[in-house]
């Protein structure tokens, strides 16, 4: 009790300064991956994936929603080690040594998505939104995750830019990943990046949908929008050893550049599709994307929450939304929040 009260209090203080500060905490960059983010096939044993797809089946279905439920999940780790409750909790714990294996976290908020190409999860980073809302203060998880119970629809893209009081930064990024689903795959990456989805570029007749689970990762705090597990959803789940990472090395990584800079091709980027280079990419793997550095200037100390914000205000986009509604207003505010 002594422990967990001190725990508590540290939580507690840290929050309590970045509130007083006015500015997110920042978490640390994961001491695992030379690079902005990773990704690892065959993370569980095959045999538990149809129990996992079950499950995965069901929560979607009682919650009444594909994208998101009610808030995320929680699963304090370091109470339930040797005790999990269904099979997300299994997986999770079996995940936890590729995110970060020298780390100890102190639990994960988790929740569903399962989308086709059509409606592509739209560019954002991950927070507490509740606290966000709140108290107008941004914490990000320490690392982000996202695991893939099915491949199907386009890619994950994750742009090496973090955000500071003035918008993301850098402004203009110049390296881009984009992982591409497989069933059975983990991508790990800092918490505090912008990232997405794109349409897939090339569809073949229907494209299956997607399902993956989206599990963010704390070390000191619980964040205020994960909600206790609804005992309904408890199971009884074997606990198993997980796959020993040593024995698994990291997706091979294809580094491709582009002679242009990013903002050559934000048409592309705003309408979340990969620009082309005169051939196309693969649709496999996990790639990271370099471009030229870009000349285009724009003050520091401008508040611009993103490159997509700034090339619609740029286009006259801007001297339009005087003439709109309240309403409207209101909904663009949100998005902007919400970047």
């Amino acid at each position: 009790m002594f422990t967990k009260c001190l725990a508590y209090a540290a939580s507690f203080t840290a929050f309590i300064t970045a509130v007083a500060a006015q500015k997110p905490l920042m978490p640390s960059s994961p001491s695992w991956s030379p690079e902005f983010v990773n990704s690892f096939l065959d993370v569980t044993p095959e045999e538990q994936l149809p129990d996992l797809e079950d499950f995965y089946d069901h929560y979607v279905r009682s919650t009444g929603s594909k994208y998101k439920s009610n808030g995320t999940a929680w699963f304090n780790m370091l109470a339930n080690r040797l005790n999990p409750r269904n099979p997300v909790e299994q997986l999770v714990l079996q995940l936890r040594k590729f995110v970060d294996p020298d780390e100890i976290f102190l639990g994960i908020d988790w929740f569903v998505q399962a989308r086709q190409d059509s409606s592509p999860k739209e560019y954002h980073i991950d927070t507490d939104t509740t606290l966000l809302n709140k108290h107008d203060l941004r914490i990000c998880p320490d690392t982000s995750s996202i695991y893939y119970i099915t491949g199907g629809a386009g890619p994950t893209v994750i742009f090496n830019q973090t955000f500071n009081e003035f918008g993301l930064t850098p402004r203009i990024p110049q390296q881009v990943a984009i992982a591409w689903p497989t069933s059975n795959k983990l991508v790990a990456f800092q918490g505090d990046l912008y990232h997405g989805v794109l349409r897939h570029p090339k569809p073949k007749g229907k494209i299956p949908l997607r399902k993956t689970l989206i599990i963010n990762w704390w070390k000191e705090r619980r964040p205020l929008e994960a909600q206790d597990l609804d005992p309904t959803y408890f199971r009884e789940v074997e606990y198993r050893q997980p796959i020993d990472p040593s024995t698994k090395s990291a997706e091979d990584i294809k580094k491709i550049s582009y002679d242009s800079p990013f903002d050559s091709y934000l048409d592309d980027w705003l309408h979340q599709s990969i620009p082309l280079r005169g051939e196309r990419l693969p649709t496999s793997g996990l790639q990271i994307l370099t471009f030229a550095e870009s000349g285009m200037q724009l003050d520091p100390h401008q508040v611009i929450p993103s490159w997509a914000l700034w090339v619609k205000q740029s286009s006259g986009e801007e001297e339009e939304q005087q003439k709109t509604p309240k309403r409207k207003k209101k909904k663009a505010k949100k998005m902007a929040e919400e970047f």
